[in-house]
């Protein structure tokens, strides 16, 4: 039994160091296959690591041709969830993984840098960035995470990054706002940033909600409620200098009493903090109409897919803001620490961006949401900055960008 136990053990440390480490050994084999076998243009690869920003595309363009569609990832839970739907997927560590990511002449990704899909596997393949969220106006250009380091730190981290983005086709312009931030972003010209949409949103051009994956992955009493509410806050540990000195961040929601707000009004709220957040959004206790969110488990959820199923957004200048319109549901501003955020949002028009007005604390917050139950949101603003921000609006990007990707393929 000792020994039985002891080689269990032995081969399970094994399988894990290979997909972290040793799998590297066989990457030569595929190295010299990317630069010696012609790829092929009827293997398309596509990878988004715990962003979820690709695979809306890969489901379509699977659907309507013949062509190879395959999700590498490193989660686990990601390539048997994607295998039970019927699509082919494997590990980034896999041998067959490897062999498929140094034979598909298309590459697809939505972040800086290829990670999963392998920098020295992509040789000569087309590689299509849908990235992984909007630029908001009201944020600084000038903004850099790298702000604090030496300048020709800074400078050198630029030119590195510029001669990245200039590999990469970008198919995720929404508008012309967007296709001027993108081109100030990554280096480049506007007119090699079509504007098509973005695959991801498909599933939110609605003003119907669709409650079934919340039920099903949150709670099953979510169907019981009259009104929705997700709170959905952007980034937050990374944003203040000297993060390790300063106290932890605080939303400033009193969810006993918001819990009584919810009770009293038959909705719920759904709270889900930002994915790369180190500072967790900790309820104290449990509420009968407070939910966390399945973001705790990040390999496996959207918040796009929870989206689908809320009434109403509250969050403040992250990109779901923008990315929410496009479903015409009310959207509310709450950021108590905006003064706090100068260096990356302009704090002097900040208003004039956002699709509704700034509440500032948490019971300026709770009579926006009572107007909203009372049908007394004002679109003024929220129109204005919805045809801003999305030329199309017809849940047809994944369409647009695969078309784009065959005559980008045909041309080339």
């Amino acid at each position: 039994m000792l020994n039985l136990t002891f080689s269990e053990s032995f081969f399970s440390n094994i399988l894990k160091y290979w997909k972290t480490h040793l799998y590297k050994i066989i990457l030569p084999l595929f190295w010299i296959i990317a630069r010696i076998i012609p790829r092929n243009k009827d293997i398309w690869v596509y990878a988004e690591g715990p962003v979820s920003a690709v695979l809306p595309l890969l489901k379509y363009a699977d659907g309507i041709d013949s062509r190879r569609h395959i999700y590498i990832t490193s989660f686990d839970l990601k390539v048997d969830q994607l295998r039970k739907d019927g699509y082919l997927s494997f590990k980034h560590s896999s041998i067959l993984g490897c062999y498929y990511i140094s034979r598909a002449k298309v590459h697809i990704i939505c972040k800086s840098k290829l990670e999963d899909l392998n920098k020295y596997l992509s040789y000569n393949a087309i590689i299509i960035n849908l990235w992984h969220g909007m630029m908001a106006d009201c944020k600084s250009a000038s903004f850099s995470w790298s702000s604090n380091k030496p300048q020709w730190k800074i400078d050198r981290n630029k030119a590195k990054e510029k001669k990245i983005f200039n590999r990469y086709l970008f198919l995720s312009s929404t508008s012309k706002i967007v296709q001027q931030r993108q081109a100030l972003f990554f280096s480049t010209s506007v007119d090699k940033l079509p504007i098509v949409g973005r695959p991801i949103l498909d599933q939110l051009f609605s003003k119907k909600t669709n409650r079934k994956y919340i039920i099903n992955n949150i709670d099953s009493s979510l169907k019981e409620f009259d009104k929705i509410f997700a709170y959905m806050p952007g980034l937050r540990s990374w944003r203040l200098p000297g993060k390790n000195n300063e106290p932890p961040w605080d939303s400033e929601i009193n969810f006993s009493r918001m819990n009584d707000f919810l009770t009293k009004n038959n909705s719920a709220l759904i709270v889900r903090q930002h994915r790369l957040d180190e500072i967790s959004l900790d309820l104290g206790e449990t509420y009968s109409n407070i939910f966390l969110s399945s973001s705790y488990s990040q390999e496996a959820t959207s918040a796009f897919d929870e989206l689908a199923g809320v009434d109403v957004l509250i969050s403040d200048c992250s990109s779901l803001t923008y990315e929410f319109l496009v479903t015409g549901r009310p959207i509310l501003i709450y950021f108590p620490d905006y003064k706090e955020n100068k260096d990356i949002v302009n704090l002097e028009d900040f208003n004039s961006k956002m699709p509704s007005h700034l509440n500032k604390d948490f019971n300026e917050l709770l009579v926006s949401m009572d107007d909203v139950i009372k049908c007394n949101y004002s679109y003024d603003k929220y129109n204005k900055i919805l045809n801003q921000y999305h030329f199309y609006k017809d849940g047809n990007s994944s369409k647009r960008v695969y078309k784009y990707i065959e005559k980008y393929l045909d041309e080339s």
